[in-house]
């Protein structure tokens, strides 16, 4: 966001008190150039530290601000206008306007708002433009020595952001090629491809396992998967708090903190998930004949483990939290490979005696145990304090972690309902045979997905850039539904021509009968897929109020499933209906919108 010329021009006025004073009040105070040239008729108090312009603007003075001006004893106003145009001529030729510049630094050092966008799902939410920021968008209603709650706000407000911003503007400029190594250094971008990488690994286990199971007991693995998807749920809640405030923590050296946050966690994370499992025992019998599983042995190799796995995303929270990224790397990677190794090496070992099934599971499950291991054993590198933390304070945190909890677990229903529910009322209603066809036309046709994720990393900047300019942003939506369309279209006329080809190469002849599956799958597929793009643009906006949509459609799928299932054919079609429905209502509210600007702020967490 700093660019070089900005810091080119800071580092040269510091050689110059005017020009120092006044870039300061500008950059790093919001204090428009207008209003700075008309200081003279401006209210000034540096005692108290604030600033009230002819316009009626009251804005508290940042202590850096304050420095500024008292440097200078006397504004020799000639002086002062002087060099007040002087700096805009010199900073008129910079894309990138200083109110922009504090208008970022407010959005980085705004921890609810980053709280807000991380439960979203959408990190590049707008920058909005600076009047419509805390506490911009309260100065017309500050005075001078105004001492409420609101203005002891602003100020802590407006100071931390501008610390954070004269630290990006004085730091040393860092080369293209040292800052990629910084990113290598840190593990962030290791992390993420990683992440791609174990989500093709992940696709590849599903087809080696179709190839090498028959539909029947494929079905059963996949409903293993699905389990475990489930399950996930919880590992994924706990990972988004504890990453999210150990981040908080380890910024503001709260060692206590962190460890009580990690305690805590770690304590509901053992209880949780020795409780499920012990749940999942007793109703295994239950889960057995009725998803047509072979006995117990099937459900076994992963209950034993789901302790473990509930903990891990305790763990990871904290690796991510910590920014320990190549550990939080080997997590993700270890549990991709053992998975994909271990089932293929046990499956082909088991061939010979029928258990290919049972050695599939085993795999998953010891891919569970070493997420946990990985970890287990990244955490013994780091030390926590264990000062006790006094228990207002406590009681606070620990409200908003789970605040963040319940708010992740509702973004997250809507979600698991509409891409698991479809495939266990299918395993409920079918034979092993059906629903293993069924799962390797879900598996192919999910591809969808991954097909419009470049369009989100590709156009969301934009919307954020266009909004924060006051321009339009309804084009990018057009692009982003348009491109969409055409992605999905092109994979769903794919589909429909090389199904029976696609089945043969991937899965073998046995499952060449569910061609006729594929197409219809990837339309539904690719209907989620755009309503997801639609809900990204409002996010963008700051708009997005879709998160009981989804889990609304998703019940609507449980019961019209359940009620209609003669053929596979049908449970597909019901969920084209319902998807459709979906990325219509979800479009039309964003149409009716009588303006594409938003210019509020996203709400705070607890208006969730």
């Amino acid at each position: 966001m700093i660019t070089q010329q900005w810091q080119d021009v800071w580092e040269k006025a510091r050689h110059n008190d005017y020009e120092q004073a006044i870039l300061t009040l500008l950059i790093l105070n919001g204090i428009s150039l207008n209003q700075l040239l008309a200081i003279d008729s401006a209210q000034v108090d540096l005692q108290a530290g604030w600033f009230r312009s002819e316009t009626g603007h009251t804005f508290p003075l940042v202590a850096q601000s304050v420095d500024a001006l008292k440097n200078l004893d006397h504004i020799d106003i000639i002086k002062w206008q002087a060099s007040v145009n002087k700096i805009s001529d010199e900073i008129s030729v910079i894309e990138i306007e200083p109110d922009r510049l504090l208008a970022g630094a407010l959005w980085m050092t705004n921890s609810e708002l980053q709280l807000t966008l991380e439960l979203t799902g959408n990190m590049n939410a707008p920058i909005l433009p600076l009047r419509f920021v805390f506490p911009f968008s309260v100065t017309q209603k500050l005075s001078m020595g105004e001492a409420s709650d609101i203005a002891t706000k602003a100020r802590e407000t407006l100071q931390t952001a501008a610390d954070w911003l004269q630290a990006e503007l004085e730091q040393t400029p860092v080369s293209i090629i040292d800052r990629l190594l910084n990113i290598f250094r840190q593990g962030s971008l290791v992390f993420v491809l990683a992440t791609t990488a174990v989500n093709g690994l992940n696709l590849v286990h599903n087809v080696l396992m179709g190839r090498l199971l028959s539909p029947s007991d494929y079905s059963q693995l996949t409903f293993i998967i699905t389990l475990q998807l489930l399950v996930g749920m919880l590992p994924t809640v706990l990972q988004t708090v504890v990453a999210r405030f150990s981040a908080r923590y380890t910024a503001q050296t709260s060692d206590s903190l962190l460890h009580d946050l990690y305690k805590t966690a770690s304590r509901s994370g053992w209880s949780i998930g020795g409780g499920l499992a012990i749940i999942l025992m007793l109703l295994s019998p239950l889960i057995v004949s009725t998803f047509k599983l072979n006995d117990l042995g099937i459900v076994f190799p992963i209950l034993i483990v789901v302790p473990m796995f509930v903990k891990a995303g305790v763990d990871r929270g904290v690796l991510q939290g910590v920014d320990a990224y190549y550990w939080l790397t080997g997590a993700y990677v270890s549990e991709g490979v053992i998975r994909l190794v271990m089932s293929v090496i046990l499956g082909y070992a088991l061939l010979a005696v029928g258990r290919s099934l049972e050695g599939a599971i085993w795999g998953l499950a010891q891919s569970m145990f070493v997420i946990w291991v990985v970890g287990w054993l990244a955490l013994r590198h780091i030390q926590f304090n264990r000062q006790d933390v006094p228990p207002d304070t406590l009681n606070a945190e620990r409200h908003e972690w789970v605040i963040l909890a319940r708010a992740t677990a509702i973004a997250l229903v809507g979600q698991i309902l509409i891409t698991n529910s479809d495939f266990i009322l299918v395993k409920t209603f079918f034979s092993p045979e059906d629903a293993g066809l069924y799962a390797a036309i879900s598996v192919l046709g999910r591809i969808v997905y991954f097909g419009a994720l470049p369009l989100t990393i590709l156009l969301v900047p934009m919307i954020s850039r266009r909004q924060a300019l006051n321009q339009s942003t309804r084009p990018i939506l057009i692009l982003l539904v348009g491109g969409g369309v055409t992605i999905c279209g092109v994979l769903i006329l794919l589909a429909a021509i090389f199904a029976p080809l696609v089945l043969t190469l991937l899965y073998g002849e046995t499952y060449v009968v569910a061609a006729g599956l594929l197409a219809p799958y990837a339309l539904a597929a690719s209907l989620y897929t755009l309503t997801n793009l639609v809900i990204t643009y409002q996010l963008s906006l700051g708009a997005g109020r879709e998160a009981m949509l989804p889990i609304l459609a998703g019940f609507a799928q449980i019961v019209l499933v359940f009620i209609f299932h003669e053929s596979l054919m049908q449970v597909i079609l019901i969920q084209i209906i319902l998807m459709t429905c979906l990325f219509v209502i979800v479009l039309w509210r964003v149409l009716r919108l009588k303006q594409d600007i938003v210019q509020s702020p996203i709400p705070a967490i607890t208006e969730l």
